[in-house]
């Protein structure tokens, strides 16, 4: 019981779910009708999303991995950090993860979605154990391996990538940066000693904070004036995203400024906001 409390919690799972509706966000882009069950089927959302969310968990569980050094700096209460389970166990619980998400998207849908999670899984890989330290270009290599997500939904449901999607991906990658630059303010004390030159590192927690949520904002403006349709859908599922980034940034900022070293509200409130996130966008594809 033990083992599967610490795997949940290296599972980071306030991160990892909504990044498991990427595939569904590519699939359903610039679509008048995104009705689960309508145009895309129960049964492709539910293997897409399935199948994603192992891909993140898997990369979560190797990022602490090899973050085990900086966590023991920045959080000893971490699962690995704490010895509270082996890294063996991390290992194969990360490839096994990982082989069954390959293996169902490759069977269910075909080689392209097959080898794009292959590529998801590589890219996240290698940021984990050498990228990381470069700063902005593993911070970029990340955001942009997240986001072929939405290639692997289009395609899996279009048989194509459309032009769409792609400028969708290329949209998107400001919020997949912004969250990076996030999720690396609590551990900048490590990260520091490491010679890992993340944002928040090189620039400072407050810049990380400021400039995560100004490109956030950017992103979101950029996308209200190109698409189409302004009560589309997805406008709602980017306004959503931002008002998770806006939660974040802003108690982040908060904690930052009044020099609070106690994280747990932080990490308590981007859940909160993500779940939220996560519902509304599910409601809303279910009911408009």
């Amino acid at each position: 019981m033990q083992t599967l409390w610490a795997l949940l919690k290296i599972s980071r799972l306030h991160n990892t779910i909504p990044l498991a509706f990427v595939p569904f966000m590519g699939a359903i882009a610039f679509k008048n009708v995104i009705q689960v069950g309508q145009y895309i089927s129960w049964q492709c959302f539910f293997f897409l999303t399935v199948s994603f969310l192992a891909l993140m968990v898997a990369t979560a569980m190797i990022n602490d991995f090899f973050d085990v050094d900086i966590d023991k700096i920045n959080r000893p209460n971490r699962p690995l950090a704490s010895e509270k389970i082996t890294p063996q166990t991390v290992i194969i619980a990360a490839t096994l993860l990982t082989t069954a998400a390959v293996l169902t998207l490759w069977i269910v849908f075909g080689t392209v979605e097959g080898l794009i999670a292959v590529a998801t899984s590589i890219l996240n890989f290698l940021y984990s154990k050498h990228l990381k330290l470069t700063g902005t270009f593993g911070e970029a290599i990340i955001s942009a391996s997240n986001g072929l997500g939405l290639f692997l939904g289009d395609y899996a449901v279009n048989n194509t990538i459309r032009f769409s999607t792609i400028f969708l991906y290329v949209v998107m990658l400001g919020f997949f940066l912004a969250f990076t630059w996030l999720a690396t303010i609590p551990d900048v004390k490590g990260d520091s000693l490491k010679c890992s030159k993340t944002f928040a590192v090189t620039k400072g927690v407050a810049a990380a904070g400021k400039y995560a949520f100004i490109l956030a904002i950017f992103t979101v403006l950029v996308t209200y004036l190109s698409v189409p349709y302004v009560r589309h859908p997805l406008n709602y599922g980017l306004a959503l995203s931002a008002i998770h980034i806006y939660t974040v940034v802003s108690f982040a900022l908060a904690m930052l400024n009044a020099k609070r070293e106690d994280f747990r509200l932080f990490y308590f409130l981007t859940g909160l906001a993500t779940y939220l996130e996560v519902a509304g966008l599910v409601i809303i594809s279910a009911l408009l």
